[in-house]
Parts: structure tokens; sequence; C-alpha cells
């Protein structure tokens, strides 16, 4: 009984090593029958790719360069643009507040002139 078990375990480790022997061997002739045309597509392709026009989406270098001046330009406008919006900002912002420091300067010196005249003392 043991000695059948065995022999059935090792004919079918024997026709499962035949099996992949046999697919192998199917690979290896497909791999040859398929080699020739590979081959050959690939020493006709970078013929055909010669022959075939440039594609539209690739730019030369001239217009490369033309974009990236349109773009450097627009970045130079844009940062003087802020630049100057800044600065006009500031100078308004500053002329306000002297415009308020003198509003402020004025009334207190009135108000202190009006205590003077009324004999009365003044801070500031």
């Amino acid at each position: 009984m043991l000695l059948q078990q065995q022999l059935q375990q090792h004919l079918q480790q024997l026709q499962q090593q035949l099996l992949l022997q046999q697919q192998l061997i199917l690979l290896l002739l497909l791999l040859l029958l398929l080699l020739p045309p590979l081959l050959l597509l690939l020493l006709i392709l970078p013929l055909i790719l010669l022959l075939l026009p440039p594609p539209p989406l690739l730019l030369k270098q001239q217009q490369l360069q033309q974009l990236l001046q349109q773009q450097l330009l627009l970045y130079y406008y844009y940062y003087y643009y802020y630049y100057y919006y800044y600065y006009y900002y500031y100078y308004y912002y500053y002329y306000y507040y002297y415009y308020y420091y003198y509003n402020y300067y004025y009334y207190n010196y009135y108000y202190c002139y009006n205590l003077y005249h009324y004999h009365c003392y003044c801070y500031y």
C-alpha cells in the first residue's frame, strides 16, 4: 500500500515535470517564430521615425525663447505695477497721517492758546 502511494506520487511528479518541459519548449518555439519579425521591426522603426514629420506640439527653440521673454516681460510689468501701487498707497497713508498730525497740533495749540488767554495752565 505504501509502495503504491509512493509510486503514484513519483508518477505525478514526473507528469508535472514533463508538462513544464513541454510548456518551455512551446514557449521557446514561439519566441523563435516571433524573433525575426521583432528584429526586423526594431531595424525599420528608426527609419520610419526619421521619415515622419516632427510632431506639431514640439516648439522650436526660437518659439520657446519668445514665450519665455513674454512671460518675463509680463512678470516684470506686474512687479513694477505692484511696486508703484505699493508706494502710492504708502505715500497716501503718510500724507493722511501728517495731515491728521498737523490738525491735531493745530487744535491743541489753539486750545492751549485759549487756556493761556484765560490764565490757565496748558500742558503739551
